[in-house]
């Protein structure tokens, strides 16, 4: 601080420039003898010898819809849905429909289906 003093008497450094330094320097060592003050008080009350443990109790609710169970596979490996077959009733047979409900819908003679 000092040496700031110094550049300013010197004109090397405007006196605004020279407050601002000595206000930094200032809060850096108001800062480290907080920080020194903190260990003494944690030395003195023991608290230096095992890790501090926080927990954080209540707060906010759970949100709506958070609490969905999904569904699992008693016989096996949970699976993503990917790897599962498909049900029997829609793989058995070779019968396709078109929406309406009928297996085989009746076609034109140019091979559209009637519409």
């Amino acid at each position: 601080m000092a040496r700031v003093a110094a550049l300013v008497a010197a004109g090397q450094l405007d006196i605004q420039a020279g407050q601002n330094l000595s206000a930094l320097a200032t809060a850096w060592l108001d800062a480290q003898y907080l920080r020194e003050e903190l260990a003494i008080k944690q030395y003195s009350a023991g608290t230096t010898e095992h890790e501090q443990r926080i927990v954080v109790t209540g707060g906010l609710p759970a949100l709506p819809g958070s609490d969905v169970i999904m569904p699992t596979l008693e016989h096996g490996p949970v699976t993503n849905g990917r790897a599962l077959e498909a049900p029997k009733e829609f793989t058995a047979g070779t019968n396709s429909t078109n929406g309406s409900g009928e297996a085989n819908p009746p076609e034109t003679q140019d091979g559209e289906p009637a519409a």
